[in-house]
Parts: C-alpha cells; sequence; structure tokens
C-alpha cells in the first residue's frame, strides 16, 4: 500500500503542487503571482533536497514501521503511523509553497497531531475499496492546503 501511494504521489507530484498553490492563492495565504522560471528553479532544487532528507528520514520509519508490522498488537499503531507519514506527504505540497525547512515542517506536525490524526484516519478508511486512495489523492492535496491555512491563519 505504502510503495503503491509513493508511486502515484511521484506521478501525480507535479499537478498536486499546481493545486496546492492555486487553494493557497484563492484562500489568500500567498499572493497571486505570475510563473517566474528563475524563482521556480531556486525553489525547486532549494525543495529538493529537503525532500530529499524527508524521504531518508520516512525510509528509516518506513522500515521500522515495516517491522513492527509483524508484532501483533504494534501492527495496529505502525499501520496508523504509517498513515500519518501519507498524510505529511498530502500537507508537503503546502510546505513546499510556503517554503518551509524541514524543521518547520516537522514542527508543524507536533504541533497539529490531532489534525494529522484526523487525516490519517481518513487516509486508512479510503484503503478499503482499492484504488480509491490514489483517485482521492487529489482531493486529500486540497484539503490539506485548506487545513494548513485555516491552521496558519490562527
Amino acid at each position: 500500500v505504502y510503495g503503491i501511494y509513493l508511486i502515484g504521489s511521484v506521478v501525480a507530484s507535479p499537478f498536486n503542487s499546481i493545486i496546492a498553490e492555486k487553494v493557497l492563492m484563492s484562500r489568500g495565504l500567498i499572493p497571486h503571482r505570475n510563473f517566474d522560471l528563475s524563482r521556480w528553479v531556486a525553489v525547486s532544487l532549494k525543495m529538493l533536497l529537503v525532500s530529499l532528507i524527508r524521504a531518508g528520514i520516512f525510509l528509516l520509519i518506513g522500515i521500522f514501521l515495516f517491522i513492527c508490522s509483524f508484532i501483533p498488537g504494534l501492527n495496529l499503531i505502525s499501520s496508523f503511523l504509517a498513515f500519518v507519514i501519507l498524510a505529511f506527504d498530502n500537507m508537503d505540497y503546502a510546505y513546499e509553497i510556503m517554503e518551509f525547512n524541514l524543521s518547520k515542517r516537522f514542527f508543524h506536525l507536533k504541533q497539529n497531531a490531532s489534525l494529522f490524526s484526523g487525516m490519517a484516519t481518513i487516509i486508512g478508511a479510503t484503503l478499503l475499496i482499492p484504488g480509491l486512495t490514489l483517485l482521492l489523492m487529489p482531493f486529500l492535496v486540497a484539503g490539506a492546503a485548506v487545513n494548513f491555512e485555516s491552521k496558519e491563519q490562527k
């Protein structure tokens, strides 16, 4: 499940970034701006470095969660934590638009644990119907951007 989601996420990544940016623009968190190639390249390179570090951290956590998934009792907790990682991945598009560094992203995760728990529960529920998570991914990204905006406004 985790692997299929990540493959779908990579394929849809450019579109999800546009969705998050448009949602944040429409909600007034970022100003409307025209496309600037030099700014886009600079931000993309910076966010690529952040994404690679984040991927390494989540790979280590994912291996640990995979091992824990074979232990009765811990398997439920490890599944839920994997869903929290997927929720964080959906919110990551908004983080990139806002140019958050890695520590600021994890601080936001810690400050909004209940938000991520709810998002994780919804992601887990979509797994009941095969393929539904991939079909709903654009809506999950848009919802995460709206939730990010509402938390930032407070």
